[in-house]
């Protein structure tokens, strides 16, 4: 979208509404932190851009869209000691976060949907969608419209019945999944691949279930990782990677049509 000049992209926006079509905005947020030994500290930021470009076109006969480019800095305390991870406060994030999704609603799309990547970011974003919407309520804007956070992590449940495995917490085999259906075998080389491989087969990934808090859950865990770092159910990645990406792409766009066609369905005014 960055691509477009102002010109341009208002000039889509308007064709879009002559037609009687909707025009959505989709603003990726991930985190730079660590994702265990082999994924990259860009995963969380990568798998939400990506989603987000695949959700444009899932519902591009519904909606005209229009992808932002994504939030990279966000909370991830829990990780801030592992090397390369990038951790801003709550408070910090929320203020900024806001403010990006405030300034984005100046332009004339009908929704913001915020694609969440990283779990922890996913409670301030919900809040300050309620606040952006309550705020158009409140001060009794012709047509409210809605913004709506779409997290992969709410399809967790779903994945684990199709695919007869239990979800990790962090750099599990889900995220190793997404990230090999982005990035393929020029990242995951043959080479990497073993070694994957070598330390799965080395190590247990057991979460610890301890009740005793204060040290963070990844520091208690096999370099970083939280459940099974690789797939079990079969030994094709790259047709496992597309399995589990359509998947992923088909729940969380039935939702996000779902939640705006209701919300203009009622109109609230």
């Amino acid at each position: 979208m960055t691509n477009l000049s102002t010109k341009e992209l208002r000039d889509l926006i308007d064709s879009t509404h002559k037609q009687n079509r909707r025009s959505v905005a989709y603003l990726p947020v991930g985190c730079i932190e660590q994702h265990g030994p082999f994924l990259p500290l860009e995963t969380d930021s990568m798998i939400a851009e990506h989603i987000s470009l695949g959700l444009l076109q899932k519902l591009e006969n519904n909606y005209h869209g229009h992808v932002f480019p994504v939030i990279h800095y966000t909370p991830s305390q829990a990780n801030s000691n592992f090397c390369g991870t990038v951790s801003i406060t709550d408070n910090a994030f929320r203020i900024y976060a806001r403010e990006v999704c405030s300034v984005i609603m100046n332009s004339p799309f009908d929704a913001l949907v915020i694609v969440a990547g990283h779990a922890v970011a996913e409670s301030s974003l919900k809040e300050i969608g309620f606040w952006i919407v309550n705020e158009q309520f409140r001060t009794g804007a012709a047509n409210i419209r809605p913004v709506f956070v779409a997290s992969i992590f709410e399809s967790s449940s779903a994945l684990e019945k199709k695919f007869n495995q239990k979800s990790g917490r962090h750099a599990d085999w889900r995220e190793f999944l997404l990230i090999y259906h982005i990035l393929g075998e020029k990242y995951f080389t043959k080479e990497k691949s073993e070694a994957i491989k070598a330390f799965c087969s080395k190590n247990s990934f057991a979460i610890n279930g301890s009740k005793i808090y204060g040290v963070p859950m990844e520091y208690r865990s096999t370099e970083g990782v939280l459940g099974e770092p690789l797939p079990s159910f079969g030994s094709d990645w790259q047709e496992m990677s597309s399995e589990l990406w359509t998947f992923l792409i088909d729940n969380i766009a039935a939702r996000i049509f779902d939640e705006l066609e209701g919300f203009w369905k009622n109109n609230f005014r």
